[in-house]
């Protein structure tokens, strides 16, 4: 991460920061839920056919 921070200069503190948002919880959690959902949805379209 260091390295990472040196080669973005300025803007890596930024960009750690929207990736640590980016990463929280409870967009995680929301991830989990739509890929759930859409997986639910496709097994139960080839079940169907």
């Amino acid at each position: 991460m260091l390295s990472y921070k040196r080669l973005r200069g300025e803007k890596g503190e930024f960009a750690l920061k929207e990736l640590d948002k980016f990463l929280s919880d409870e967009y995680m959690m929301n991830l989990i839920k739509s890929f759930g959902k859409w997986k639910e949805g496709l097994l139960n379209y080839i079940n169907k056919h």
